[in-house]
């Protein structure tokens, strides 16, 4: 274990979005922020064990529980030691099983915008990470069966094009979901979810391998064999020949290795 999480999409840091005690109606954001301190609190007990950075899921790239010292404006500080934030950026199927309309890479890191909305510049002093990056999308009650679809949609081309301008954006953390979802085996994973969890993943539901599991293994294989891409910075700008490409120029500072 490298990591440990104590929130998942606690999005918003305001007192609507609080458990307060019982009979109570709302509460203060400070209120808010004491409930994940004690969260935090209980996961660094000594009789659990957990020493490793402590982390919050950032829902929608929004700002909130990012590391208290780093004081990004807009942003919410937490008891966290690493920022990390989910991404759906890729599109879904309709219902009928057809893909829906094209979507571009983001930039959620050092080619973006940066700010409290900017994904990874919230915490620029801690490693980018993508706690939940679209890997596919859960099928809806009453389609056609959409989770082929979505595999095809964000297949070996999607792996390579998101997931690489991820790696170029200096996201040295990825989490896809899914990378294999399964089946809840006749229970409600949720309650706009059947029985299946594909999610159009690279395992599907019958744990067999789709052909984007090759790419993620190759995508993998790059990252473990060129540890230069680890510490990046942004390099000077490059004018393709041709407006149909983007390109990166991403630098290791200490080597002056490009990619």
């Amino acid at each position: 274990m490298i990591l440990h999480q104590i929130e998942n999409e606690l999005g918003s840091a305001g007192p609507s979005h609080v458990i307060g005690p019982p009979g109570r109606q709302g509460a203060t954001p400070i209120e808010q922020r004491g409930r994940v301190s004690a969260v935090r609190t209980l996961a660094a007990r000594s009789s659990d064990g957990i020493t490793v950075p402590i982390f919050h899921n950032d829902k929608g790239r929004n700002g909130p529980w990012v590391p208290a010292s780093l004081n990004v404006p807009g942003t919410v500080s937490g008891p966290t030691d690493l920022n990390a934030f989910d991404g759906y950026p890729a599109g879904t199927c309709h219902t009928d099983g057809t893909p829906g309309s094209a979507n571009t890479a983001p930039d959620w890191g050092i080619w973006g915008p940066g700010g409290a909305k900017g994904g990874a510049s919230v915490s620029p002093n801690t490693p980018g990470s993508a706690a939940e990056f679209r890997g596919g999308w859960f099928d809806h009650w009453g389609s056609v069966g959409t989770c082929d679809c979505m595999a095809q949609r964000e297949g070996p081309g999607y792996e390579r094009v998101f997931c690489e301008t991820n790696i170029a954006n200096r996201l040295t953390l990825e989490n896809f979901c899914m990378t294999f979802g399964g089946t809840s085996w006749g229970w409600l994973p949720a309650p706009v979810v059947y029985t299946s969890y594909d999610f159009g993943a690279a395992i599907n539901e019958a744990r067999q391998l789709r052909p984007k599991a090759t790419t993620m293994k190759e995508v993998g294989l790059f990252l473990e064999s060129t540890p230069e891409i680890t510490k990046v910075d942004p390099g000077p700008a490059v004018t393709p020949s041709s407006p149909a490409v983007k390109v990166y120029d991403d630098v290791k500072p200490d080597t002056g290795t490009h990619f």
